[in-house]
């Protein structure tokens, strides 16, 4: 009894898993649709009135399916500000020629920079945290599918060398 149960156990969990990984897959999928130069540019119109607003950036998350940092940074380099938190999955190129005040610069598929005239605003879009956590979710359930069905494999062995 206690061997059946635990391989309904192992297959349920693995069933699940399977449907977690899918979910986990579609999520990414999505969120990786929307990483992109200009998504990038229409969060820093967003931000550009007031860029120490952070309820602007989570507006932009609450509509799409991403992540996002914000940082401000001084014309002196000093960081004003950094607010949110993302996932990379895209390559970050590094920082070349800053165009002139009120230019928007693109530092790869998932970020972009906005110069102002006091301070500049660098935005970085990464993966939707909902797809990490259906990911992790997934891996944790094919793990434990997988161990409960070794442990019935192992009961039932137990008991066929204790009926010889």
């Amino acid at each position: 009894m206690k061997q059946r149960l635990l391989i309904a156990i192992g297959i349920a969990a693995l069933a699940a898993a399977a449907t977690m990984l899918y979910e986990a897959h579609e999520l990414t999928s999505s969120s990786y649709n929307y990483i992109n130069a200009r998504t990038c540019v229409e969060a820093l119109k967003e931000l550009e009135p007031n860029p120490f607003n952070e309820s602007a950036a989570a507006s932009i998350t609450a509509r799409l399916p991403i992540s996002i940092q914000v940082v401000v940074e001084g014309v002196n380099g000093t960081q004003l500000a950094r607010y949110g938190n993302y996932i990379p999955i895209t390559p970050q190129a590094p920082g070349g020629v800053l165009p002139p005040s009120g230019g928007v610069a693109i530092l790869g598929p998932g970020a972009c920079m906005y110069v102002g005239s006091e301070y500049t605003v660098t935005v970085k879009l990464g993966l939707w945290p909902k797809a990490l956590y259906a990911g992790a979710a997934g891996f944790a359930l094919l793990i434990g599918g997988f161990a409960s069905l070794i442990v019935a494999d192992r009961a039932g062995e137990g008991r066929q060398e204790g009926d010889e």
